[in-house]
């Protein structure tokens, strides 16, 4: 069985609500109060939330009474001021020679 789901940002709402149903697996979307658009995916062992338009980051996931995710000084998500902001702390040239715009944080 294969299938697919089409989302886009305005599909996402400020309140959870359920997305797609499947046996016991249930994906819901939530905006939090910071404005980051998120997704909750649910079964009976536990859950993952991921924020698809920040870089497909997992914000949480709990598994069996387990957090699986670092500790974190934040109780919710917010922009971050430029995505995937570890780029700019690797050492390897990210761009092409004929790239001319301004690379992360730049």
């Amino acid at each position: 069985m294969t299938g697919r789901v089409h989302l886009t940002k305005d599909d996402l709402r400020p309140i959870e609500a359920t997305l797609f149903e499947l046996d016991r697996l249930n994906v819901s979307s939530f905006l939090f109060a910071t404005g980051v658009h998120a997704l909750r995916l649910q079964s009976p062992r536990g859950h993952i939330v991921v924020l698809p338009y920040q870089g497909q980051q997992i914000w949480d996931a709990l598994f069996e009474g387990r957090r699986l995710t670092m500790k974190s000084f934040f109780s919710r998500a917010d922009i971050l001021p430029q995505p995937a902001g570890f780029v700019r702390r690797l050492p390897l040239p990210l761009r092409g020679a004929a790239d001319g715009h301004p690379g992360p944080g730049g």
